[in-house]
């Protein structure tokens, strides 16, 4: 599982860009029962 700051490093885009697509709900997070929901 990557941070926030990792993935978009990883695909190159920043990390606004990365809330945006989620709030769009274009990207979903992935939430694992170990998984930190802040992200």
């Amino acid at each position: 599982m990557y941070t926030i700051g990792e993935l978009a490093q990883l695909v190159g885009v920043s990390t606004h860009t990365l809330r945006y697509y989620e709030k769009e709900n274009i990207i979903l997070p992935r939430m694992d029962a170990e998984a930190d929901p802040s992200h």
